[in-house]
């Protein structure tokens, strides 16, 4: 190798370890490829990123050097390379330490195709709400591992799939989890951080009860694993295990609801600790009796108040209680993991447990018909200009009803089966008309095909992701539901017989963790609630003036037509000026950001508009950032008096 080009391989390799080290030590096991040139620029002739969050490029190359020097600081560049060979090649043939400085690139070389783009943008991002995802494509990497990329891309739609089911979620419960953090800062000061249990069970089998319908079938064995492993248990099984006389080691909670208070309501909970996320149900933390632990997902509050009361840790939610189990379960260092009550099916016609606290399934399959039902009329009259659809719709709705009275007996229909044409064509008329709740069948561990629904079926997609990272052998001893691939299928009694042979006193453990926190000195706290209860009732003056005066303008535009005033240009240049300041403020948008985000890209262009749709865009922005300021204003007077 000539000199020169090793001098580009070894300056390289510096920058590299720092960056990423296991992937510099990868590069020893595979040697440079002949004959690969760089690829030359890819980047459109006049490419714009000013409106997008994350570049996603396919094949690494002189094109991400481009890349990173044409885009901003604040856009993630995320390089899928498939080949580790290929990419060793590069560095050997120019200066790519440039990007390898840059914090906000990521890079995912010769790594599994399935999960890259999840894996990596949850990583960066923590909860995806990624969405302006812009692709960069080297038609040479592309031409030589077609497979590859299609899985890619095919992982990169469920996450932009996801990421807007986040975006979803956010604007609909980010209130509430503002809220419940401010409601439970006695809790998340008194109590230790789920970081305290990382690694605290290395090496240990760790068991996790879903609340799927076969936990009622080997619930019974669990007694035979109690003291010989930790058992945790997520909020909706509870009830099960102690009518079971079976208690569990750890509880997971992360429901921000007040129906979630249901799963514990009425039950001792001495002796069992709790693991519990900072926007739990306030009345959860405040009744538990056994150990509690905090922690968080990245909410922008949680990680605010962390500045000053240091770190509680974080876990990757992944959707559902179970998968925050899981992930917990990893990072406690569990192997094996072993996996029961993870159905994430409906099996046997069920939903849940018996025990769980929801309505019972006479009741949940009538809420659902009436839910179909209505779900049918709107789309009928969306699809009235397409009449031939219409009707074929509306055999799928008369289908999909038969298909809800199959759960009660767990028969199902046999022209519901994935693999009758009707049932192809309605799967993809139902992803056309983008219905955010879909029956889908999967395999179970039988090869069989089971019921499930798209929202179990991507928390059994998110756990299927990490297993490969997760360094521990996981176990699926469900006993029945859908088949969780990288998992070994194993009876629960032959689980336990075979992995829980030594004693673990995880109660004594847990109780020592949380015995040994100290809480800490709230000074700065204070004095930080205080400020930013000063800003946000700063704030929320300002955003009612900036109401009265769109309302003016409104009132100005309806009367005088579209003609533009000097008034209006001065009307519009105070609106314009009162966003600014709001915006300018040094928390409230950084801690708000959840809620206000669709809010603020409104603005990301036309600021110097004067017209009536722009006078509406800043009332509609006032009234929120009104209605938000005033409602964080009165939860930090309810949280003074912190002793």
């Amino acid at each position: 190798m000539p000199e020169k080009i090793m001098d580009y391989y070894q300056h390289n390799l510096i920058f590299l370890k720092e960056k990423d080290p296991d992937l510099a030590q990868r590069l020893d096991e595979v040697k440079p490829i002949d004959g690969v040139e760089l690829s030359k620029s890819l980047l459109p002739e006049g490419a714009n990123f000013s409106e997008v969050d994350t570049v996603v490029v396919f094949g690494f190359g002189l094109h991400v050097l481009e890349l990173a020097a044409g885009t901003t600081a604040n856009i993630l560049i995320l390089v899928i390379e498939p080949d580790l060979a290929r990419f060793k090649t590069f560095l050997t043939g120019f200066d790519f330490t440039p990007v390898f400085k840059e914090n906000r690139l990521v890079l995912a070389v010769g790594e599994p195709p399935e999960q890259i783009a999840a894996r990596r943008l949850e990583a960066y991002y923590g909860l995806l709400t990624v969405s302006k995802i812009q692709i960069i494509e080297d038609p040479t990497a592309l031409q030589s591992f077609p497979e590859y990329f299609r899985i890619v891309k095919k992982n990169l739609a469920e996450v932009l799939d996801t990421a807007n089911k986040n975006l979803a979620t956010l604007q609909r419960f980010a209130g509430l989890w503002q809220h419940n953090i401010l409601a439970n800062l006695k809790a998340i000061i008194e109590n230790p951080g789920w970081d305290t249990l990382f690694g605290k069970f290395k090496g240990k089998p760790v068991i996790i009860c879903g609340a799927g319908p076969s936990l009622d079938k080997n619930v019974k064995s669990l007694s035979q694993a109690k003291g010989k492993a930790l058992i945790i248990c997520v909020d909706t099984a509870l009830r099960t295990l102690l009518t079971n006389h079976i208690q569990p080691d750890l509880g997971v909670a992360i429901d921000a609801g007040e129906a979630n208070y249901r799963h514990f309501e009425g039950l001792d909970t001495s002796g069992i600790a709790l693991a519990a996320d900072a926007v739990t149900y306030p009345a959860i933390l405040a009744d538990f009796k056994g150990p509690v632990f905090i922690g968080g997902y990245g909410n922008p509050l949680m990680q605010w108040l962390e500045q000053f009361i240091g770190s509680k840790g974080e876990i990757t939610v992944g959707g559902s209680v179970a998968t925050t189990a899981f992930d917990l379960a990893r990072k406690l260092g569990g192997d094996p993991i072993i996996f029961i009550g993870l159905d994430l099916a409906f099996s046997g016609g069920r939903f849940h447990t018996a025990q769980a606290k929801f309505e019972d399934n006479e009741t949940f399959l009538a809420q659902t018909e009436r839910e179909v039902l209505e779900e049918s009329r709107r789309i009928l009259k969306k699809m009235a200009s397409f009449p031939h659809l219409a009707f074929r719709y509306e055999g799928f709705c008369r289908q999909r009803k038969r298909a809800l009275v199959t759960y009660k007996t767990g028969i199902y229909l046999e022209d519901t089966c994935p693999g009758e044409p009707m049932a192809n064509w309605l799967y993809w008329l139902e992803s056309w008309m983008m219905i955010p709740e879909r029956i889908v069948w999967v395999e179970d561990n039988s090869g069989n095909l089971v019921m499930s629904s798209s929202k179990f079926d991507s928390w059994r997609r998110w756990i299927e992701s990490r297993i490969p990272s997760t360094g521990a052998r996981c176990i699926n001893a469900t006993e029945g539901g859908a088949k969780i691939k990288g998992a070994e299928v194993m009876a629960l009694r032959s689980a336990i017989s075979a992995y829980c042979a030594e004693a673990v006193d995880a109660v004594e453990v847990l109780q020592a963790i949380q015995a040994g926190y100290h809480p800490p000195p709230l000074v700065s706290l204070k004095s930080a609630l205080a400020d930013l209860s000063e800003e946000a009732q700063r704030i929320n003056l300002l955003a009612g003036q900036g109401v009265r005066m769109a309302k003016s303008l409104i009132i100005a535009f309806r009367t005088q037509g579209e003609t533009v005033s000097p008034r209006a240009r001065q009307i519009m240049s105070r609106l314009l000026m009162f966003y600014q300041d709001i915006v300018a403020q040094p928390n409230f948008v950084a801690l708000c950001r959840w809620q206000i985000e669709s809010l603020l890209s409104q603005f990301e262009s036309g600021s110097d508009e004067v017209n009536p749709d722009k006078a509406r865009t800043y009332q509609s922005f006032f009234v929120e950032i009104e209605k938000m300021s005033g409602e964080l204003s009165r939860q930090l007077e309810n949280a003074k008096g912190l002793k």
